[in-house]
């Protein structure tokens, strides 16, 4: 048998365990994540993501009725909602299932992933594990948040693996890319950057010049169109029913009060970025020791000539400081910061890429940068910062593990030459046996750096395992997570006692109060968001389901909303007691507008007469 052929049944060998080990692990988890995606009911962040879906089923338009920022990822929720809906006859137990709803699509981008980079074995099986385990914010349901980080993650993987003659895989990709760009449309930037690097290809080509970054396949006009045609389909089908509910002229008139959100104030881009860059400086105690160091040893490694001799040395500091940099989020990650657990792998990714002699340009440029920009553009348009930076980076990493993979293969295959030569030498030339000796060094940082970057790999993968399992968003400790809500949008979800009795509180309130009701038009002075999906099939009359605080700013936004909408001036509107309203001034308010107050145990509920 040939070197050749033993090699490649080597190769289908291990393929075949590291295929098997992928099963196993993934099961594990996918099991793992529908256990846990049952506790914790804290935040309002989940039933807000479906109430926007819901109010176009109920004939409300986006960017006219809805003023919200995230607005336009309604439309790939639209299918879900409204299948629901229609199936079960209402909202009861819809959180829950958006919840199952995510893991289940969550797990098919997931084996999507792993089969396109399959060829890259072990560092394939670590990226598309890690990837499935982690979920922003640890809300396992469908939002703009999990469902933008697939549709980047498939997007760049497509267009990394594509055989550039397979038109069908480009045009995935570009559908892929549309939807990442209804859940973030300053997305779009990428897709500019795409096109001038796809000019920059043609008017080099026609100069005859080979710059070797775009004369890639990738970078051709032929890939360029065809991922433009699938994009363009999702953009033409998004058209058509944004038109047919709205009206160019009407949606230019609610534009400016949807882009003066409060939460989400107008900044200059160098605001916008210093707050960025303070945000990751002041994320924990320490943090910024591992920030300084890493760029330190990214310093080392472009001004190095010989960094490819001295790559066991800048690869075991590398896994250092990104243990180091993991240590100093653990007190933080069982609260709300759990999404910086994604960051610090990127130190291995970029000093991975530039370490490895056969650099994966692919992934580089069609999904590590992709996840870049990407966290980029969520920086611009959320008030989070760093916290959601961390987590898009879940995207980009699925790559560093591969060119993580890529340069251990690299430095192992490198120690076994090395090692052939040796013996040959030793037999035939004793006087040369001094200089195989001098490179003990180099082999001794390169076995450090393998071992320390496999635990960097594994204390990766039990923090996010540990985190997993005990962080609920907004939530009580898990230890307390014991009650089961019982009807209403969140039926089925296990919370803690306290937060489980006023839930039931509330729906009984809210059942009472409008099961007998005509659908009318609803305002909820509320933040606690399910209430809109505990109504059922009353109508929104609210510029959103989240409406940003129970204060004046709400209340003349409200007002300005009522103003451009008469239509939607409520029926009905629901107080709670429990809430941060100036109760008083807002009955008066609400007499003096013709609305008859009814007081229960729970709430003050409005009705206009």
């Amino acid at each position: 048998m040939t070197a050749y052929k033993r090699s490649n049944y080597l190769k289908r060998d291990k393929l075949f365990y590291i295929d098997i080990a992928f099963i196993i692990l993934m099961m594990c988890a996918f099991l793992f994540s529908f256990w846990k995606c049952k506790y914790g009911f804290g935040g309002n962040d989940e039933a807000f993501y479906l109430c926007t879906p819901q109010r176009l089923i109920l004939g409300d338009s986006l960017l006219s009725e809805e003023w919200h920022l995230s607005q336009l990822s309604a439309f790939l929720l639209y299918p879900f909602v409204w299948l629901f809906t229609a199936i079960t006859g209402g909202t009861t137990g819809i959180i829950l299932a958006a919840r199952y709803t995510y893991i289940m699509l969550h797990f098919a981008v997931s084996i999507l992933i792993y089969v396109r980079l399959r060829k890259y074995e072990l560092g394939a099986l670590a990226a598309t594990i890690l990837f499935f385990l982690f979920t922003p914010f640890d809300i396992m349901s469908l939002s703009y948040n999990t469902m933008g980080i697939d549709l980047v993650a498939v997007t760049g993987v497509l267009l990394a693996t594509a055989d550039y003659k397979n038109k069908a895989v480009l045009i995935f990709s570009g559908i892929a890319f549309a939807g990442a760009v209804l859940c973030q449309p300053y997305l779009i930037m990428a897709y500019v950057l795409f096109a001038l690097c796809v000019t920059a290809n043609i008017i080099l080509k026609k100069l005859k010049k080979n710059v070797n970054f775009f004369a890639q396949d990738y970078f051709s006009l032929k890939t360029f169109l065809f991922f433009t045609l699938g994009a363009a389909v999702v953009a033409a089908i998004f058209f058509t029913f944004l038109l047919s509910r709205a009206g160019i002229g009407e949606i230019m008139q609610n534009i400016p009060y949807i882009l003066s959100d409060p939460e989400h104030p107008e900044l200059t881009v160098l605001t916008r970025i210093s707050y960025l860059f303070r945000t990751i400086w002041e994320s924990a105690d320490l943090f910024n020791i591992s920030i300084v160091a890493y760029f330190i040893i990214l310093f080392a490694m472009i001004i190095d000539e010989k960094r490819r001799n001295h790559r066991g040395l800048y690869l075991l500091l590398t896994s250092i400081t990104v243990i180091f940099a993991l240590i100093t989020f653990i007190p933080r990650l069982i609260n709300y910061n759990y999404n910086f657990i994604m960051f610090p792998f990127i130190y291995l990714g970029i000093s991975s890429y530039i370490l490895s002699e056969n650099k994966n340009r692919n992934l580089m440029a069609c999904l590590f940068s992709l996840g870049i920009i990407y966290s980029f553009a969520l920086s611009f348009t959320s008030n989070q910062y760093f916290y959601i930076v961390s987590c898009a980076i879940s995207a980009s990493n699925i790559a560093s593990f591969v060119f993580l993979g890529n340069v251990l293969t690299e430095m192992k295959n490198e120690k076994e030459d090395e090692n052939e030569k040796k013996v040959t030498i030793v037999s035939y030339t004793s006087g040369n046996e001094e200089k195989i000796i001098s490179a003990a060094p180099n082999r001794i940082f390169s076995a450090f750096a393998i071992i320390f970057a496999v635990v960097t790999i594994l204390f990766q993968a039990c923090l996010q395992t540990v985190v997993k399992a005990n962080h609920c968003f907004w939530e009580q400790p898990m230890e307390y997570l014991n009650s089961t809500l019982s009807g209403g949008p969140a039926d089925g979800i296990i919370t803690y006692e306290a937060n489980a009795q006023n839930y039931q509180n509330l729906l009984y309130d809210i059942n009472q109060a409008y099961d007998d009701k005509q659908n009318e038009n609803i305002l909820f002075l509320t933040q606690t968001t399910w209430t809109y999906l505990a109504a059922e099939d009353m109508n929104y009359a609210t510029f959103s389901g989240w409406i940003s605080g129970e204060n004046k700013a709400a209340a003349y936004r409200l007002e300005q909303y009522f103003a451009l909408h008469p239509d939607k001036i409520p029926k009905y509107i629901y107080i709670p007691k429990a809430s941060e309203w100036d109760l008083t001034n807002l009955q008066t308010e609400a007499a003096a507008k013709g609305y008859a107050v009814n007081e229960t145990i729970y709430s003050y509920q409005l009705e206009k007469q």
